[in-house]
């Protein structure tokens, strides 16, 4: 049988197969910034977003919560979002939950639960964060943000992204499915984890 774990097992060969062709700490910012992007699968529409404070040391719990409330803003139909981040907000990441994007056929689907880690103090005060399955990835492995150039690209802008960032991006995003909560949208953490863990193994190994 060709269950979920062999599929997954699968898709990270893809991804290995990517990075073999192919930081620093994170300061709070002190100054209210603003961040605004496109939510990339295709360009997801209707996605709840948000600046989830981080509850592990890589993720949030991905529910808004007391305090968060002010950061919330739903994607548009180009898969745009703007938020306001308040002064002294905490570590974060940005993410995007539930929504819908068009197959090739022109037929929504739901969209995968992805995350997008927080722009660093000394990027200024109005910064551009996609979020895309790539950034989902570089949310969960930070270290794994020197290894995949251009990792923040807009991987469904018409002038066309590099074709092997769109096929990492698609590898993620299948992945981000199968370990998605259909009704919750809520990431299993668990294998997730278990999976990323592979992934930096697979990494470490090629940047040796």
């Amino acid at each position: 049988m060709f269950t979920k774990k062999k599929c997954i097992v699968v898709l990270l060969s893809v991804f290995a197969l990517y990075l073999y062709g192919c930081g620093d700490g994170h300061v709070i910012p002190t100054s209210e910034q603003n961040v605004s992007g496109k939510l990339a699968q295709g360009y997801v529409h209707g996605a709840t977003t948000w600046a989830d404070k981080l509850t592990t040391a890589t993720t949030g719990n991905f529910t808004i919560d007391t305090g968060e409330e002010s950061t919330v803003v739903t994607s548009t139909v180009d898969g745009s979002y703007s938020m306001s981040i308040p002064a002294n907000y905490g570590d974060y990441v940005i993410v995007s939950k539930g929504g819908f994007v068009e197959d090739s056929n022109g037929v929504r689907q739901p969209a995968a639960t992805m995350m997008a880690p927080a722009p660093a103090a000394s990027e200024g005060t109005t910064i551009s964060v996609n979020v895309t399955p790539v950034t989902t990835l570089v949310a969960l492995k930070p270290d794994l943000a020197d290894k995949i150039a251009n990792y923040g690209a807009d991987i469904a802008a018409t002038s066309g992204a590099d074709a092997g960032l769109v096929q990492l991006a698609k590898t993620v995003e299948s992945i981000l499915s199968l370990l998605t909560d259909s009704e919750t949208g809520v990431l299993d953490e668990d294998n997730l984890a278990s999976q990323m863990e592979v992934i930096a193994e697979v990494a470490d190994k090629i940047s040796d």
